[in-house]
């Protein structure tokens, strides 16, 4: 029986960054970081804010320009790659602020994202995002814009599915979300880990995260200051407090 880890350590990444530099403007934001996620994975990306973690990812999606390094998609190098070009790639992303449509329904935002994922695969149908996001069902012909934050989460996260993506990056899943509806979304990010997307999460609750990703990539002020598994971080609770403050 094949070890998935084993096969994951020896895929070519789904998405990569090769001493990737970002500007904005005049200031030089991200500082020659390697960064990888092969199929499968779930890695967290944290730091303080500011440190770079948004950047990152929307310098790797298109959506910043990088200013030297390589970015590269299933080994295919897309530095200077249109967003729409690269997100068909298998890659969805569900940015901080959500980004709904809302004066469409529930159901309009998502059928409207409903596609075949880059195998063909079609794993993620309407039913099955409403049958995850049991919320999301009740509120089927509401209005994106009268659904509440963790509502409209859900949506975009479930819009995201709809795509069949292969690597899906999640940027403040929970942030500003109360307690009750933060764990019905780390239950969803779950379910989607063991569907086998890998997933890039952004978020500050290591506790969650440490009992969903596999890998941790820190970041401070645009250099990466620590990667490892997260059993390592957890055992060193001074790298935590040093650049966490957790």
């Amino acid at each position: 029986m094949h070890d998935p880890a084993a096969l994951a350590s020896t895929a070519v990444p789904l998405l990569e960054a090769r001493n990737l530099h970002a500007h904005y403007g005049a200031s030089h934001v991200l500082h020659g970081i390697n960064f990888a996620i092969r199929a499968g994975e779930t890695v967290a990306l944290m730091g303080r804010n500011g440190m770079g973690k948004s950047t990152l990812i929307r310098t790797m999606l298109g959506l910043v320009r990088a200013s030297t390094g390589q970015v590269l998609v299933k080994g295919q190098d897309m530095t200077h790659t249109a967003p729409h070009l690269i997100a068909r790639s298998g890659i969805a992303y569900v940015p901080e602020g959500r980004g709904i449509f809302p004066n469409l329904t529930v159901r309009e935002n998502l059928v409207m994202a409903a596609r075949a994922g880059t195998r063909g695969q079609r794993d993620w149908t309407l039913d099955r995002v409403l049958t995850s996001f049991p919320r999301l069902a009740e509120r089927l012909a509401h209005g994106g814009g009268q659904l509440s934050g963790g509502e409209q989460q859900m949506l975009t996260i479930g819009r995201a599915l709809m795509t069949n993506p292969d690597l899906l990056i999640l940027d403040e899943a929970t942030e500003g979300l109360a307690p009750l509806i933060s764990r019905e979304i780390w239950r969803i990010v779950a379910s989607i880990r063991a569907s086998g997307i890998a997933t890039v999460l952004i978020d500050k609750n290591f506790a969650a995260l440490s009992t969903i990703a596999d890998r941790v990539h820190i970041l401070v002020k645009g250099s990466t200051v620590f990667e490892a598994d997260t059993d390592q971080l957890r055992a060193q609770p001074h790298i935590r407090e040093t650049f966490l403050g957790i």
